[in-house]
């Protein structure tokens, strides 16, 4: 059962990602704003602003049993869209050789702890539901979960270190 989560998460993500790809229409120029801040910016600065925003993601798809895994689902079509648009646009303006340089270290360790942290997410969806309808708490779906969670958070602080040197090296 779990196998097949995993797959269906994947195709989600995947089917998500295709459609920002494709997306021809305009997005918010604040995103680049701050982008273009972050360039001008110390170390510290970027780094800790990345690592803000990735972790508030990470930690609100981990505690997403909350909605029964509804806001782990938003956030990974969501990001997987923004991911299509961010590689389309790349594509379009440097190219797909520099694109896989520039976004390719850090992108791979971001999107496997979004994906485990969704995962973490609706696996606590599962066990809340268990406990509440069949009074069963498998300790080893809580292993699980804990282990997705620290796992997730690893790899994007992780990423945010590797993207802020990305970006100070660009």
């Amino acid at each position: 059962m779990r196998s097949t989560f995993y797959i269906i998460v994947l195709i989600i993500y995947l089917s998500s990602l295709f459609a920002g790809f494709y997306y021809e229409g305009e997005i918010y120029s604040s995103h680049f704003e701050i982008f273009e801040k972050q360039q001008e910016g110390s170390f510290k600065l970027i780094f800790s602003g990345l690592l803000e925003n990735n972790l508030l993601v990470i930690l609100t798809n981990i505690l997403s049993f909350c909605s029964f895994g509804l806001i782990s689902f938003y956030n990974l079509i969501a990001n997987g869209f923004s991911l299509g648009i961010v590689l389309s646009r790349t594509i379009n303006t440097i190219g797909i050789n520099k694109m896989i340089i520039n976004i390719l270290p850090y992108g791979l360790f971001e999107i496997m702890g979004l994906w485990l942290s969704c995962f973490a997410g609706f696996l606590g969806t599962i066990i809340i539901y268990r406990l509440i309808t069949k009074n069963i708490l498998l300790l080893k779906d809580i292993k699980i979960y804990l282990f997705f969670s620290l796992v997730s958070v690893i790899l994007t602080i992780l990423s945010s270190f590797l993207e802020t040197l990305i970006i100070i090296n660009m």
